[in-house]
């Protein structure tokens, strides 16, 4: 077994230690419609009367709850033994996702609260660990939609294109063992072209000793860079340089992968984490978006991320690594993964088998000061978790104008929601400069962006042709009254591409959501084979568009347009569809 196939069996592949116990499976769980549980003090000793399946959210079939209208208050409660460690070790709580307000408890003793149901949270628990532990969690969620959603609906039933909501732990609990000194995260950049390696270390806070890097070759276990530096008190942050020497880049055809090996050391405690990395450079120069310097032609799918009987979380991650092979089977190179930040074993695959990757925020709907707050927050933490992702070629931090525009219609409207679109690109490329940012996916880009998308749903290929004419002149990519009409006509969508007072700055341009064929409806009805390709050949003609994703993947509940049903079945042939994008 290679090194990169022990990663997978880990909950974060990218961050693993190797004594990892995992907390999935039966919990206590209980509804709390009155919220008297606090008062009640249920996080001291629980008599719940229900039992859940972790991690699966409370609506979903697999859960064995199956609730499609939870309360607003359910808690959680599991018990497990001490994990075995030795002296002066840590023991770290993680949880991969709870939606949307989690607080814990271990023992009676108030571990801490996080807020946000795409991002993960952790305590340090040594201090509060017996030999037999009782960790309860009460969980807080709402159809708020001044709160970052995605695809869930606000309403106690699906509707239009929103799903069934999400409530409560939809990614793994797990305990691991570190040392002393121990790190809590790392960055990884590439630089000089690859023949360098930038590595940001974050250590716990008060960790001292010296911290060992070492890069180990794709193909084996020969060690190819190697860093060594001790931080002084006080430090958190540390700076280490690998030289590989003349490194295997990443990509879609060659997806390279080296493995890391972090260890802290101090006096007799050591703390080793493994992961790995992918060296390749991805940006957005002039009118190409360049993969290790070569123009790049994307071929997504869009990418819902919902699973039969799971909602957000399949029956196993071998069904992340399935979807991900189904849409290389079919030709195309990427995802776009569409209001859900997915799970970090997904992103795994994804580095793993060369598949391209946008990451997209799930959206709020109304914009508002605790809109703004929630949103800002949980985007740092994603764009904290997933930096080390080769795969994520891009950001994306609003969809559609969604939460941004006029509620509940996509549209910018006031020139203070524009200029918040921008703040926040300004700030995820601050946060990650090492990625292109789209700053509103679809359409009303603002001069930020470094790509613009296009999303259409047009009615016939003719609109289409119209369309992509207007897209290859610079002077029409800009704001237009009569685009702002006609984009409130079903089946004549030509919205906006950039926002009033905005003006094109000769950036890359794809279209990155058609098609839809099942869901949206065209005037000629047409088998989806010839369909699809009618239409992706139209965009593969202009030059000028730099790639294409296809909406969807697969059927989607209620909204049934994708190549493949719910169940993964392909609608049609895989080896035709792969011809076409070939």
């Amino acid at each position: 077994m290679s090194w990169m196939d022990e990663l997978e069996a880990f909950p974060r592949p990218d961050r693993a230690r190797e004594n990892t116990t995992l907390l999935c499976g039966e919990w206590a769980f209980e509804y709390d419609p009155d919220d008297t549980g606090l008062s009640s003090r249920w996080f001291e000793s629980p008599r719940f009367s229900r039992n859940i399946e972790v991690p699966f959210c409370v609506e979903s079939d697999s859960s064995g709850i199956g609730d499609p209208n939870p309360p607003r208050v359910v808690w959680y409660a599991r018990e497990f033994d001490r994990p075995g460690a030795t002296a002066g070790d840590r023991t770290l709580l993680h949880f991969g996702a709870v939606d949307y307000l989690a607080e814990a408890w271990l023992n009676g003793h108030r571990l801490g609260i996080h807020e946000g149901g795409y991002t993960p949270f952790s305590f340090d628990v040594t201090g509060a660990l017996e030999e037999k532990n009782l960790l309860v969690v009460r969980v807080e969620d709402r159809r708020s939609p001044h709160i970052p959603r995605g695809k869930q609906t606000l309403l106690r039933k699906p509707f239009l294109i929103f799903y069934p909501g999400v409530t409560g732990i939809w990614q793994p609990v797990w305990l691991e063992q570190a040392g002393e000194a121990y790190l809590e995260s790392y960055r990884a950049v590439t630089a000089d072209g690859g023949r360098r390696l930038e590595l940001n270390c974050r250590m716990a806070a008060g960790s001292t000793g010296v911290l060992t890097v070492e890069l180990v070759s794709p193909d084996g276990d020969v060690i190819v860079g190697e860093a060594e530096l001790e931080p002084g008190p006080g430090d958190p942050e540390v700076e280490l340089v690998l030289e590989p020497g003349n490194p295997h880049l990443w990509s879609v055809d060659e997806p390279w992968l080296y493995g890391l090996r972090i260890t802290a050391r101090t006096g007799s405690s050591t703390d080793v984490v493994r992961g790995y990395v992918g060296i390749r450079t991805i940006e957005a120069r002039g009118k190409d978006v360049l993969l290790n310097g070569e123009p790049l032609y994307q071929k997504l799918l869009l990418c819902q991320g919902y699973y039969p009987g799971g909602h957000y979380t399949p029956s196993g991650p071998q069904e992340f690594k399935r979807d991900i092979e189904l849409v290389r089977s079919m030709g195309f190179n990427g995802v776009r993964i569409h209001q859900k930040v997915e799970d970090p074993r997904f992103l795994y695959y994804c580095d793993r088998l060369g598949c391209l990757a946008w990451e997209e925020m799930p959206s709020a709907y109304r914009f508002s000061s605790g809109m703004r707050a929630a949103l800002e927050a949980q985007w740092a933490e994603v764009i904290e978790r997933d930096f080390n992702h080769p795969s994520i070629i891009a950001r994306v931090p609003f969809n559609e104008s969604w939460g941004v525009g006029l509620f509940p219609f996509p549209f910018n409207v006031r020139k203070k929601t524009v200029e918040y679109v921008k703040r926040v690109c300004r700030i995820t490329g601050a946060l990650d400069p090492t990625r292109p940012v789209i700053d509103n996916s679809g359409y009303e880009h603002t001069s930020e962006t470094d790509i613009v998308d296009i999303h259409h749903y047009l009615s016939d290929a003719e609109r289409c042709r119209k369309l992509y004419d207007e897209l290859e002149s610079p002077g029409r990519l800009k704001w237009s009254a009569l685009r702002l009409l006609a984009g409130a006509v079903p089946g004549k969508q030509s919205q906006n591409p950039f926002a009033r007072g905005e003006r094109y700055a000769g950036q890359p341009v794809m279209i990155s959501e058609y098609g839809g064929f099942g869901f949206y409806r065209t005037g000629e009805e047409r088998p989806l084979l010839e369909s699809y390709g009618e239409y992706t050949d139209l965009i593969r003609k202009r030059e000028n568009l730099k790639g294409y994703c296809y909406t969807q993947l697969y059927d989607t509940y209620q909204e049934k347009n994708g190549l493949l049903t719910f169940d993964r079945t392909p609608k049609v042939d895989v080896d035709a569809i792969r011809e076409i994008n070939d």
